[in-house]
């Protein structure tokens, strides 16, 4: 095709030569012949007046053939691509004569209309794709805010957890053992329908095992309550031991005033009572031996006597804080129902994020051995608590930067 169309133009360009060139001899001719009938001698100026007439006469009819066969049609169809290139996509180039260059234009127009039906197309599709990103861009925004809630409610369940955390480390009394997980599952989009069923389903459980939590520090309580009976018992009969040795002490004290005063009568009686003498002695040593021995105990009584009441002392600080502590739960339940239920609220607009929240499985074991343990889990569920806190947030900053490069994408469309 493309041969074909210089090869057209190279023998329309021959035949304009021709034409050109006898058109030139015979306008040359009648100049010349119009010269000659001035009857003015020329002489070799002749010849070289013929020549600038027929190099004169080429160069005007060649310029009116350049001009009319070539330049305008061209010029023409430069003043439409630069009115298409304007923004002016129904200009066509006017078909006057069927040649090369109307060959040449009527391809043009084709490129034209080709050009303008792609420029309607993404025209089309740029609405399209400004649609979306603008439905995009406001469910980023409802997506943001509800993350932003959730972060913050994760916050406060992290400072009441912190305040538990304390409450542990200030008892000095065994208590449970407690093992908390929570963890945090963000899956791919699913439907609303879908993620409401799934979070109310892990909240519920949530619950319960929240109840079992209630239920086993109810039990730790009764427990307590029983220790601090048991302590108190000891403290009465440790009370008795010091009525017991009060009395041996008395008794040694008599016995020694006792031996003391035989030891006198046997003085008084010479020779006769020397032996009763030595007894005497003798008993009067071990009455002296038994009034210490007896002081002994009696102090080691009231260094018990000391512990048991220190320890009863403990014992109903101890209950204290495990009935503060099943407060504590109780207060901790009631904020959990407060976050589920805006968790419940938040599901209708959340539709690309689940969050999956499995909470507290709780063993209790005796009060002596269990403390360590309990605190060290409340240490763990803590460190639990903070990891999602910073996991939720770092979803909310990538929320935020998907949001902004949403706005750009937006912002590029319409531009």
């Amino acid at each position: 095709m493309k041969g074909k169309f210089w090869r057209s133009l190279r023998v329309q360009f021959i035949g304009s030569i021709i034409v050109v060139l006898a058109l030139n001899s015979t306008i040359s001719n009648f100049i010349i012949s119009l010269i000659e009938m001035t009857q003015v001698e020329l002489g070799v100026f002749g010849d070289i007046l013929k020549s600038v007439v027929n190099i004169i006469v080429a160069t005007i009819l060649i310029s009116l053939l350049i001009h009319f066969l070539v330049i305008k049609p061209l010029n023409h169809i430069m003043g439409k691509i630069q009115q298409f290139e304007g923004g002016d996509f129904d200009e066509r180039i006017t078909i006057t004569n069927l040649n090369e260059l109307s060959s040449l234009g009527i391809k043009l127009n084709s490129l034209f209309n080709t050009i303008q039906q792609k420029n309607s197309q993404q025209q089309a599709q740029k609405s399209i794709v400004e649609n979306h990103s603008e439905n995009i861009n406001t469910s980023l925004e409802h997506l943001t805010a509800k993350s932003e809630t959730i972060s913050e409610a994760m916050g406060d369940m992290a400072t009441q957890t912190q305040e538990q955390l304390s409450a542990y480390e200030q008892t000095s009394a065994a208590t449970e053992e407690m093992n908390t997980n929570i963890i945090t599952v963000s899956e791919k989009l699913t439907s609303v329908n879908q993620t409401f069923s799934y979070i109310e389903e892990t909240s519920k459980e949530g619950m319960k095992n929240i109840e079992q939590v209630s239920n086993i520090f109810q039990d730790i309580v009764e427990k307590a309550d029983e220790g601090h009976n048991r302590m108190e018992n000891l403290s009465v009969k440790a009370e008795k031991i010091q009525d017991v040795v009060t009395l041996i002490n008395d008794i040694s004290e008599q016995t020694n005033l006792l031996a003391l005063n035989a030891s006198i009568e046997a003085a008084r009686a010479g020779e006769a009572g020397k032996g009763f003498e030595v007894v005497a002695n003798e008993v009067r040593k071990l009455a002296e031996r038994s009034i210490q021995t007896t002081k002994q105990i009696s102090d080691l009584a009231d260094s018990i006597l000391e512990e048991v009441k220190v320890n009863v002392e403990l014992s109903s600080t101890r209950t204290e804080l495990v009935q503060q502590n099943d407060q504590n739960v109780k207060v901790m339940n009631k904020t959990f129902e407060r976050i589920v239920q805006q968790v419940l609220e938040n599901t209708q607009t959340i539709n690309d994020i689940t969050n999956h929240i499995n909470h507290m499985t709780d063993s209790s074991k005796e009060v002596a051995s269990a403390i360590d343990h309990v605190t060290k889990r409340a240490e763990d569920g803590n460190n639990y608590i903070l990891k999602i806190n910073e996991m939720i947030n770092q979803q909310y900053n990538l929320t935020k930067e998907l949001q902004q490069e949403s706005n750009k994408l937006v912002e590029n469309f319409k531009h």
